[in-house]
């Protein structure tokens, strides 16, 4: 007749330990250059475009524009412009970047009856 071991007894906690223990052990010493170890790191950014302009003056047959931005073009009123570098530029446009028509300039003040 087998016998027979209660299920608290302490050697059968031992024992299926040992045998969950015994495979993983095996497979970490079977693995060639156990001893080296590669990993490898990413980050990602992403810069949204930016444009700004910082100064305005008329000139002849348009406008001068002082302006910054991290592009190295942009498009305005459907036409692109180059730049030689990422940073402050200065931009020669034929007419004005934002036109306004004669009727939407606001009126000055209100002059009160004399």
């Amino acid at each position: 007749m087998p016998a027979t071991v209660p299920a608290g007894h302490p050697w059968l906690h031992v024992a299926i330990a040992a045998g969950l223990l015994l495979p993983l052990q095996g497979a970490a010493e079977s693995m060639a250059g156990g001893r080296t170890a590669t990993s490898s790191f990413s980050v990602s950014i992403t810069i949204r475009p930016q444009f700004r302009i910082l100064e305005s003056r008329p000139i002849a047959g348009g406008h001068e524009y002082k302006v910054w931005t991290n592009m190295p073009s942009a498009q305005l009123n459907g036409r692109e412009y180059r730049f030689q570098r990422v940073g402050e530029n200065t931009l020669s446009v034929p007419g004005a970047l934002i036109e306004l028509a004669p009727d939407t300039v606001p009126p000055g003040p209100a002059q009160q009856g004399s």
